[in-house]
């Protein structure tokens, strides 16, 4: 039975077979498809995988609470840092609350402080909405106007919902441990790009 060697001397087949390789991998390793929206210029579809992430909610530990998941440990503050439009620290200036028909809402202004974390974006909106649905409106209900100076991190994301474009978020507090984490994930998210 005759054998067959294949050879990466480089004579005109070894070069050809190495291209090929090359060429191969170059396209296997490419960049991947752009995100939801990024063709049109669209802010993506705030979908329930999305609300995970910015729910408008808040952390736990903002209001004292043990945080579910250690920072270290915590991939979805990884997943946040890497899909917010913006990620800033700031400060709440006034918390509202207002009847909009039959419905109380609260209306958060915040103020930014320092430089921006992470995010491609410039924040635009310093104003957020928590509707009685909002999973946040039970913790502010209670809280309320103490939030008032008090400091925190910011995640923002536009989404388009219903063919508008909605800002949504994540709050955190202000901490060291959080802007370390942060930073972390910042380089997790360049170096695996």
């Amino acid at each position: 039975m005759e054998q067959f060697r294949i050879s990466c001397a480089p004579g005109a087949v070894g070069r050809r077979l190495l291209l090929a390789f090359a060429l191969l991998v170059l396209v296997s390793c490419g960049s991947p498809p752009p995100a939801q929206g990024a063709r049109t210029g669209q802010p993506p579809v705030y979908t329930p995988a999305e609300a995970s992430l910015f729910g408008d909610t808040f952390s736990p530990d903002f209001f004292g609470a043990e945080r579910p998941i250690p920072l270290e440990l915590d991939q979805k503050l990884v997943r946040r840092v890497a899909a917010a439009d913006v990620v800033i620290g700031a400060r709440f200036s006034t918390v509202n609350r207002e009847r909009r028909g039959d419905r109380q809402h609260f209306t958060l202004a915040i103020s930014p402080h320092g430089p921006q974390l992470a995010g491609p974006g410039r924040p635009e909106i310093w104003t957020l909405e928590v509707p009685p649905e909002s999973p946040s409106y039970a913790w502010l209900s209670s809280v309320g106007g103490s939030l008032v100076g008090k400091y925190l991190i910011v995640f923002l994301k536009r989404y388009n919902v219903a063919g508008s474009v909605a800002v949504h978020w994540h709050i955190e507090p202000d901490t060291e441990p959080v802007r370390a984490a942060i930073g972390r994930a910042r380089l997790i998210t360049e170096v695996g790009t």
